[in-house]
């Protein structure tokens, strides 16, 4: 069933939860790093807006890329390089087996072909006084399981999508 019909059956049910939902299309771009200074050079070439990196002693909020500074690759990172009204650019970064996944992920608020449906959802940070992690939260059908939430994909702080 296309994800437009879908969407249209879940907004006759007048459930204020299910009207929080849209049609979205979403992509991955998948890269894989094995040399700490090809990943440090692609990540201080990246436009960062804002996000969050883990590295072996520390977690660091970035409110723009000038905030990146440090010497050891990240253990785990979810960032947002790029937003607007219509889309939302994010890469997450996770080191595991010797190799850093470096995974580009686009988020199409208006497409012409939905691959799925999101919602904007707020988590409170674990520090105080933070602002609270906004994430799209991704459904998708699945056979024969139905709907299922598949991802949540990091867009920013506090403002969740535009």
């Amino acid at each position: 069933m296309p994800y437009t019909t879908l969407l249209e059956q879940l907004s006759a049910l007048h459930d204020s939860e299910l009207n929080k939902l849209q049609a979205v299309e979403l992509s991955y771009r998948r890269q894989s790093f094995s040399d700490k200074d090809e990943l440090l050079s692609k990540l201080n070439n990246s436009p960062i807006r804002c996000g969050w990196i883990t590295s072996a002693d520390q977690v660091q909020r970035l409110d723009n890329a000038e905030q990146l500074d440090f010497e050891n690759a990240p253990l785990q990172a979810e960032l947002l390089l790029d937003a607007s009204d219509s889309c939302h650019h994010s890469v997450r970064i996770a080191y595991r087996e010797q190799q850093w996944h470096w995974v580009d992920i686009r988020l199409d608020w208006h497409p012409e072909t939905p691959n799925a449906l999101a919602e904007t959802i707020a988590l409170a940070s674990r520090e105080k006084a933070q602002a609270a992690h906004c994430y799209a939260r991704i459904w998708q059908q699945r056979e024969p399981m139905g709907i299922i939430s598949t991802d949540a994909i990091f867009i920013g702080f506090n403002e969740g999508r535009p």
